[in-house]
């Protein structure tokens, strides 16, 4: 978010990396209390996204920040960042972890604005955070600050030779706001004093902050508008640590999905926990459609859709459920994984022959692409006997081949229509695995059959937790980033150092479900591996 390129910064560190990015990547949720909204007081109804740290000098030292810091160290988000805050601490002629303490110690906010501009190069930024006398005294020394303009009452000082801005409001004993924006894009910066003087109205007195009650205890708010000068559709988050990783509280309000979002019906999560079980990865999900009129299909279909197949697509409109699924397992043979997709149906009768015909031509297109074997996959079925596995193979020759030791030597696809008893009910559940050319059948069936199993359509023994918790569930998920880096092949290329950096995390989850007024509403969890590098 505050990355030179993004904000249209010149190359050299500025004192903008050294206030931002340290807030954003060095401080962490802190162990005690909730954030104070205080700053939100001082930013204007202008900005667009909000992010405030309350506590943040106590930040470093707590097991949380530790990891998170290793973490992002790990992924190289910290390589210029570093440099850039030893250098502005050696201005000050403090060290650096005295300089944090002083600069962003107590409390500290990044405000965007013209996020939404299609025109902007880039957003409007500012930087607010609580100081003391003596800091303020400190950098006004330090820096080589000159004077520019007066605003609101307030001198606007020329700073880091004249690239960034910088004023001070004193409201406390002993307390100085420190206001600091870039040169030649003062809307939000000077929206911000006219605020402290009382001239223009706060953010804080809109219905986005008003809710921020509702996101409990947490040390880190996040205020993000979802339209340009929308008060009715923002995202809220808030973050709190745990003994092992971070929590976070989320609310969305969103008004263009509204409709969509009343037509979720309560449910289940029992079989969203039986197909976590043993998975290095689950979601269970509301598909939600276009508004009528759309010719977008739900979910994971639209993605078939963007890849030229939306003819195919259509034909499916009117049969499909409101839930959608996916899991990915470990495999034996390369890339390690594989993946099953279920898609809740409805009980139209030519479901299933749409359903074979669509799988049909997308497993045709992808063995043509790969191979250039122009035959069908199957000609068998084409909708009778839903309830029978259907099975098709794609085998490892010319492009395939080419593309090294990454691709499969075989690709097995399988799909059913499984309903419940009644059947009234059921899932296309899809699926494709690795495999070996020699080997005897294809066992992507019995990956098809435990997924219908888990979901509840199916009785093949497979685990299952009946016991479930019923909401308007919008999306529960699981990822296990550790261990899916444990199974995907050595031959799948570390790209920017991903496996060190899946290695730190054991388990990110999350669960968010609609409440009555169409808010989506949840929790996440983050959780550092215990044995991490």
């Amino acid at each position: 978010m505050c990355s030179q390129h993004q904000l249209g910064l010149q190359a050299r560190p500025g004192l903008l990396v050294v206030m931002c990015c340290a807030l954003l990547v060095l401080a962490r949720p802190a162990w005690s209390e909730r954030c104070d909204p205080e700053l939100f007081e001082h930013i204007p109804t202008t900005a667009d996204v909000v992010l405030v740290v309350d506590g943040a000098a106590d930040l470093l030292e707590t097991p949380s920040g530790k990891r998170m810091r290793a973490l992002l160290e790990a992924f190289g988000a910290t390589e210029q960042i570093q440099p850039a805050w030893a250098n502005l601490a050696a201005q000050l002629e403090m060290k650096e972890a005295d300089a944090f303490e002083a600069l962003i110690g107590r409390r500290v906010a990044v405000a965007l604005s013209g996020v939404f501009d299609p025109m902007a190069a880039s957003p409007e930024w500012v930087v607010i955070s609580e100081v003391d006398s003596a800091t303020e005294r400190r950098l006004r020394s330090r820096l080589k600050t000159g004077a520019r303009r007066l605003v609101r009452g307030h001198q606007v000082l020329a700073v880091e030779g004249g690239a960034y801005e910088l004023a001070t409001h004193r409201h406390k004993a002993d307390s100085v706001t420190l206001v600091l924006g870039p040169s030649g894009a003062t809307g939000l910066f000077d929206g911000v004093l006219e605020v402290l003087n009382g001239r223009a109205r706060a953010i804080s007195e809109v219905k986005p902050a008003q809710d921020l009650a509702r996101l409990g205890a947490s040390r880190v708010l996040l205020l993000a508008r979802l339209a340009p000068g929308s008060v009715d559709d923002y995202l809220l988050a808030g973050l709190a640590p745990t003994p092992d990783g971070i929590e976070a509280t989320m609310l969305l309000r969103d008004r263009a999905n509204a409709n969509a979002l009343a037509r979720i019906d309560p449910s289940s999560d029992a079989p969203f926990r039986a197909l976590s079980h043993g998975a290095l990865a689950a979601v269970l999900e509301a598909a939600i459609a276009g508004e009528e009129g759309d010719d977008r299909a739900p979910g994971f279909l639209r993605l078939w859709g963007m890849l030229g197949a939306g003819e195919q697509v259509r034909r499916l409109e009117g049969m499909l459920g409101s839930r959608q699924a996916m899991a990915i397992r470990a495999a034996e043979a390369p890339p390690g994984i594989g993946v099953s997709i279920a898609i809740e149906v409805t009980g139209a009768p030519d479901v299933s022959r749409a359903c074979d015909a669509f799988m049909n031509e997308q497993i045709g297109a992808l063995r043509s692409s790969l191979t250039g074997e122009r035959t069908r996959p199957t000609d068998a079925f084409e909708g009778m006997f839903p309830g029978a596995v259907r099975t098709a193979s794609i085998e490892r020759a010319g492009t395939m081949a080419e593309a090294g030791s990454a691709m499969p030597d075989r690709i097995d696809f399988g799909w059913v229509i499984a309903t419940d008893a009644s059947g009234g009910h059921g899932w296309w559940v899809a699926a494709a695995t690795p495999a070996d050319p020699g080997q005897l059948g294809a066992p992507v069936g019995d990956v098809v059959r435990a997924t219908a199993a888990r979901l509840g359509v199916e009785k093949a023994g497979e685990p299952r937790e009946m016991e479930g918790v019923t909401a308007r569930w919008y999306s529960v998920g699981v990822v296990h980033p550790r261990d899916l880096a444990q199974a995907i092949s050595p031959s799948i290329p570390d790209v920017a150092g991903w496996r060190s950096v899946a290695s730190r995390v054991a388990r990110v989850e999350w669960r968010f479900s609609v409440t009555p007024d169409q808010t989506i509403v949840g929790d996440a969890e983050l959780v550092f591996s215990s044995d991490e590098p």
